[in-house]
């Protein structure tokens, strides 16, 4: 009961960018999930989804004609320049780094820090879970700048499975499965769905996003690489936030206003060195 303000609070900054949604009580909420354990209310959003990012991201680079792309390793970059590693150099009015975590190795000034992650998958099932599942404190477990967190998500798929998460670890590089982080994710689970009692694991493993200290994301102008553009550091959320992040890259390209407020997301933000400004 004490996180349906939070519910609210949600309800109404997805009315604000008219994102379709729809509170629930305890019993509606009970009727739209049975397997829940009984819970004061939920938030429903019809039109959220799941996407499978690299066919999202092969998608979108064959739809345009205007798209050229190749597959090659890059071993350096530049400013302007990428150098492949079969020693090619290419040039370009400007380069967007969007590399993930290993965008650090090419441009190492970058305060990118690993962010390790576990899933787990069950076995196939009659339907049991109808929608994905989020607990609403999810937002700032995900997002903490520090320390180890673990909080509840769910996502059914189609094959009959649940997929089981999540966890985040700061600074641990390593993709070793950890047991204590797999008992934590299960008990948050059996918190919410206590019928996965009665259903098999059959994989767990891990990953890495990629971080920022202050848990938001590069965004625009490299502070000391001309025509070096950055779109970096969204740990979980780089395919659900791309529309935006390409929209703030093109907007500082062009030098033309954004429809949302960028500044927080600019890289000069962690510059080190001592910045001159000519007038």
């Amino acid at each position: 009961a004490a996180e349906l303000d939070l519910i609210e609070a949600k309800r109404q900054r997805l009315d604000a960018q008219g994102v379709a949604n729809q509170p629930l009580n305890a019993a509606a909420t009970a009727a739209a999930e049975p397997a829940l354990t009984a819970l004061a209310g939920s938030l429903e959003v019809p039109g959220d989804g799941l996407l499978y990012a690299p066919v999202v991201a092969a998608w979108l680079l064959q739809r345009s004609p205007l798209i050229e792309f190749q597959r090659a390793r890059v071993s350096a970059v530049e400013g302007r320049r990428v150098r492949l590693d079969d020693g090619r150099w290419l040039t370009a009015d400007a380069v967007v780094l969007a590399a993930g975590l290993q965008a650090a190795s090419l441009c190492p000034d970058l305060p990118l820090v690993p962010k390790k992650g576990h899933l787990l998958i069950t076995d196939r099932y009659p339907e049991q879970v109808r929608h994905q599942l989020v607990e609403i404190g999810y937002g700032a477990s995900a997002h903490a700048s520090s320390g180890a967190s673990v909080a509840f998500n769910v996502q059914p798929r189609p094959t009959g499975q649940l997929l089981i998460g999540s966890s985040r670890q700061f600074k641990r590089p390593d993709m070793a499965v950890e047991p204590a982080v797999v008992g934590q994710l299960l008990r948050r689970a059996l918190d919410f769905l206590p019928g996965l009692t009665h259903t098999s694991l059959i994989r767990g493993w891990t990953g890495q996003r990629a971080a920022s200290p202050d848990g938001l994301p590069l965004i625009g102008a490299h502070p000391d690489q001309p025509g070096l553009w950055l779109a970096v550091g969204h740990e979980g959320l780089g395919v659900t936030t791309a529309p935006a992040t390409a929209e703030a890259i093109v907007n500082g390209l062009f030098d033309e206003g954004s429809t949302f407020h960028v500044e927080p997301f600019a890289p000069v933000r962690f510059a080190t060195t001592p910045r001159s400004l000519a007038c």
